[in-house]
């Protein structure tokens, strides 16, 4: 990774995150009768376990509150051996630094979307949800909004698709408040 990575991106990571442990999906990519029941029972699994989750949204905010102060923790004051990976990721569990931010928060493993990632990067993020699922890139404007792309660029390349995203955006990119 080139460059430190800023605030503003570790926090629309951060909530990016948070959004998605509202809205978990189970896609581990196997449409075979199997990964058909594999799913089924995944699903049964995450909605069980929300039911048993007292104030989802102050937990998630304390989830948001616990990973943020530990990943710039890890960008400014890495203890020996440590790093702030970019990747915060999900296989069919989450890396450490998620684990440890729900754990500290009480939300149960089950509820991160399995095969997903949000990749930081210094100056944008790369995001997908589920198995082989497109990734969207996500680029900050002046203006406090986000561009949200497939588009992958050198950065003297994207300054120019933000440039004409700001001058009206006449391609009709897709821009989050």
């Amino acid at each position: 990774m080139k460059g430190k990575v800023p605030d503003l991106i570790i926090s629309k990571a951060v909530d990016i995150w948070c959004k998605k442990l509202l809205t978990p999906v189970f896609d581990n990519g196997d449409n075979s009768i199997h990964g058909a029941m594999t799913h089924t029972l995944a699903l049964m699994n995450i909605r069980n376990d929300k039911e048993k989750i007292p104030n989802i949204a102050a937990r998630v905010e304390t989830f948001r509150q616990v990973l943020t102060a530990e990943l710039i923790r890890l960008r400014d004051e890495p203890q020996s051996g440590e790093i702030l990976s970019p990747w915060l990721d999900v296989d069919y569990g989450p890396c450490k630094v998620l684990g440890n931010a729900a754990d500290k928060a009480g939300i149960p493993h089950s509820q991160f979307s399995c095969k997903s990632s949000v990749s930081m990067r210094a100056g944008s993020l790369a995001v997908s949800f589920g198995y082989g699922a497109p990734r969207t890139n996500y680029y900050p404007l002046p203006d406090g909004r986000w561009l949200l792309t497939s588009i992958t660029a050198n950065d003297a390349e994207m300054d120019k698709v933000i440039s004409s995203v700001m001058g009206g955006n006449p391609l009709g990119l897709s821009v989050e408040v």
